[in-house]
């Protein structure tokens, strides 16, 4: 696990190394992030009953944190 200068908590396959051209990684709940919301964590899907304004933050929030494009990211 390795943690960002977000706090983010992520999970990165070792099946993938840095020389790979993808990059996979899986994030935790992060319940410290946004605990106060609907669902608290870093929710990053729009099939549960937190706000689409706030899904869509937390993703940026994510891509930021990792400095990635979001025209090259799938969830």
């Amino acid at each position: 696990m390795k943690n960002l200068k977000t706090d983010f908590s992520l999970i990165y396959p070792n099946s993938l190394s840095e020389d790979d051209e993808i990059q996979a990684c899986f994030s935790l709940k992060n319940g410290h992030f946004n605990a106060q919301s609907a669902v608290p964590g870093l929710n990053l899907g729009f099939n549960t009953p937190e706000k689409k304004e706030r899904v869509t933050k937390n993703r940026s929030a994510l891509l930021s944190a990792l400095n990635i494009d979001a025209d090259w990211i799938a969830y």
